[in-house]
């Protein structure tokens, strides 16, 4: 697979700033030109916003992310887990609020046309019982009035019917701004459809029968949300909390960001360290050449050491930054990678001291190094 390392451009800073700063009308909306993966790793993961604001600092690219998902054994399992269960909470959002508008609407607009008769000077349940008392004694649509008594004696009663009431042909209706065309998507919502969609989510990560699927939690969470799930009928999104935390923990503060460390390193410093490299080996040689001419017309000690010990020292150390300890420094000078942990907000102390060992160790060796090559040319 061919290898390549892609900065941030002006364009996807924009772009994905906005998606971070407006992102929950965007999830509402679901409006994206990126694929389901990418945009909601953009939501977990917030600390990416901060790399890539900061060009300065950290590559970023979604090669990254995709390289992570096919390194890392069942993470893709977890996103998309994720990503089910957003939208399993999104269905039970649409299918509340369109039972609470139901029951509102239905009964504001039945009081309203109650409220309409002569007698305004008594309360609306005990007139709304004469005026059904009198069309029922005459025999006028008998069946539908004696439903409707029933439900309006008390307002709890009525909240508890809707309540209560099959919601199974209630419709959702959305519709597109569009100049000229209206447009409206249609779908059925009832408890059953929530039931179903939890046990999907079980089935598809939790209870498996291709094992690589399943997500790795506890055998005692999966008994007691089978039982819950089957058993209770229980469909609600707090069942699945524990796993969630789980998941969002994986994702945001776990391996990924320690990969994502890994990745900064290896593209920042191989990059940078590249540059260098070629610079201290024209360095090198240019210094080796001069040392010969120094040592051909027998200049003094202290022009030798000027033109000899420092010099070399800096290209030495600009090749062993390649060669040796690519992935900890940047440049000759040994800039630290350090700087790296805290734009992705994450402290390791076991890293940070290998850093720093590591530097004092190719420091120590290419001063040795030049100490014995130029000696021998200095002192020749």
């Amino acid at each position: 697979m061919k290898k390549f390392f892609k900065y941030a451009t002006d364009n996807e800073i924009k772009y994905y700033t906005k998606i971070n700063e407006g992102k929950d009308e965007r999830i509402k909306n679901n409006n994206y030109e990126i694929s389901e993966k990418i945009k909601y790793h953009m939501f977990v993961l917030p600390s990416l916003k901060e790399c890539l604001e900061n060009r300065t600092h950290a590559p970023f690219c979604t090669y990254n992310f995709n390289v992570w998902l096919k390194e890392v054994e069942s993470m893709d399992n977890y996103l998309d887990f994720l990503l089910d269960l957003l939208s399993h909470k999104r269905l039970i959002e649409s299918y509340k609020s369109v039972r609470s508008f139901s029951i509102e609407n239905e009964y504001n607009s039945f009081r309203n046309n109650s409220l309409r008769n002569e007698y305004s000077n008594k309360s609306f349940n005990q007139e709304m019982y004469n005026v059904l008392n009198y069309r029922s004694q005459n025999n006028t649509f008998k069946d539908s009035e004696r439903e409707s008594n029933s439900f309006l004696k008390s307002n709890d009663s009525l909240e508890k019917s809707y309540i209560e009431q099959d919601i199974s042909n209630l419709n959702i209706v959305s519709l597109e701004d569009t100049p000229s065309i209206h447009s409206s998507i249609r779908r059925n919502v009832s408890a059953k459809d929530l039931l179903y969609s939890a046990k999907q989510i079980f089935e598809s990560y939790l209870d498996n029968k291709d094992k690589s699927k399943n997500i790795d939690v506890s055998p005692a969470i999966i008994k007691v949300l089978k039982k819950k799930i089957y058993e209770d009928k229980l469909w609600y999104y707090e069942l699945f909390e524990d796993i969630y935390q789980q998941a969002l923990y994986i994702l945001n503060i776990g391996p990924y960001q320690r990969f994502l460390i890994k990745r900064i390193k290896s593209n920042v410093s191989r990059k940078h360290s590249l540059m260098r490299f070629i610079l201290g080996l024209v360095l090198f040689f240019i210094i080796i050449g001069y040392l010969f001419i120094l040592v051909f017309y027998k200049s003094s000690i202290l022009i030798r050491v000027l033109f000899s010990y420092i010099p070399l020292f800096i290209s030495l150390h600009s090749v062993s930054v390649y060669i040796d300890d690519f992935d900890f420094l940047i440049g000759f000078m040994g800039k630290s990678i350090s700087g790296y942990f805290d734009v992705i907000d994450i402290k390791d102390e076991e890293i940070i001291k290998f850093h720093r060992w590591k530097s004092k160790k190719n420091l120590i060796m290419t001063l040795l190094l030049d100490i014995i090559i130029s000696t021998i040319f200095v002192f020749v």
